[in-house]
């Protein structure tokens, strides 16, 4: 039998059906070891994991991998945005290092596309620093206790699915924002405003509210009986869709009601990037306005 293994601790698959990867994680008995002075120890080294000694090995390569704990100062300098690697390392511990770029980009993606339509303003692009710094500060301060508690969550660490998809950002409206711990449980999430559009399952070929969001523009999410909803449906206002739900669409009632209490009067103002921007919770004496003047300040923050 003839195989052929690369020895690292990266996290790097090797192609092929016949060229397979050990990823080794830091050990105490592995810091005197060369892996490049003798094949021999790697090839100990794979004979130990695989429990026998006669399989045929080759070995392609070896290297090292390393990590760290880093955040940038800025996410910002002039026309040049940092995000993913550039902008925050993080150890492997919980795999949180994609998630939180994806996340970067996606929040600066519509941002650049709005101010090179002239949308927006300079200061919108301002905004990616301030709302993305503290979720990266936040999140490799966590991966670092994770670490520490042997890869385990530990008492009083969040969990990935709350520093992933329950991030907060300053946003008027917001309320008890903390930048040392921007932010919540997200299926706990009541629509505050700089917060993710919360999941509430539906029924039909949509069947969750985030697919109500438009990577292009804002939405208005409302009740079907909202005053907001019957407003734009005579008065529809440019750049904002408007999604409109009936009572017969929401498979999860309880949670719909725990995001829209008062539906007469209820409304989300979801930017491109699912990111709620305006919370509607009272009756407005004129309701297009409000949700115009909404959108201005989400697009233009510095006024």
């Amino acid at each position: 039998m003839m195989c052929a293994i690369s020895v690292s601790v990266s996290f790097l698959r090797g192609p092929g059906r016949d060229r397979h990867l050990l990823a080794l994680p830091p050990r105490a008995d592995l810091d005197e070891l060369d892996f490049h002075s003798s094949d021999a120890q790697a090839i100990s080294l794979i004979n130990s994991v695989l429990g026998v000694d006669d399989v045929d090995i080759t070995v392609l390569d070896t290297a090292i991998w390393h990590t760290g704990a880093y955040v940038a100062d800025r996410y910002r300098a002039g026309r040049v945005f940092l995000v993913g690697d550039a902008a925050h390392i993080n150890p492997p511990h919980g795999g949180y290092g994609a998630n939180t770029g994806i996340v970067d980009a996606h929040n600066l993606a519509w941002k650049l596309a709005a101010a090179c339509r002239a949308d927006a303003d300079d200061a919108l692009l301002d905004t990616h620093e301030s709302e993305r710094l503290p979720i990266a500060e936040y999140t490799v301060s966590e991966v670092l206790a994770m670490a520490k508690a042997s890869e385990s969550l530990g008492e009083g660490l969040a969990g990935p699915v709350n520093v992933t998809l329950g991030f907060r950002y300053p946003a008027p409206g917001a309320h008890e924002y903390d930048r040392r711990m921007p932010l919540q449980d997200p299926t706990d999430a009541t629509g505050q405003p700089g917060t993710r559009i919360p999941h509430v399952a539906l029924t039909g070929a949509i069947t969750g509210t985030l697919d109500l969001v438009d990577p292009c523009g804002f939405i208005l999410l409302a009740p079907e009986i909202s005053c907001y909803a019957t407003a734009l449906r005579s008065e529809p206002i440019p750049g904002i869709s408007l999604r409109v739900v009936a009572d017969d669409q929401v498979a999860d009632v309880e949670r719909w009601q725990e995001i829209f209490p008062f539906p007469e009067t209820a409304g989300l103002l979801i930017r491109p990037d699912g990111v709620i921007a305006a919370q509607f919770t009272a009756a407005s004496v004129n309701p297009p306005n409000a949700v115009q003047l909404a959108r201005t300040q989400a697009l233009h923050p510095d006024l």
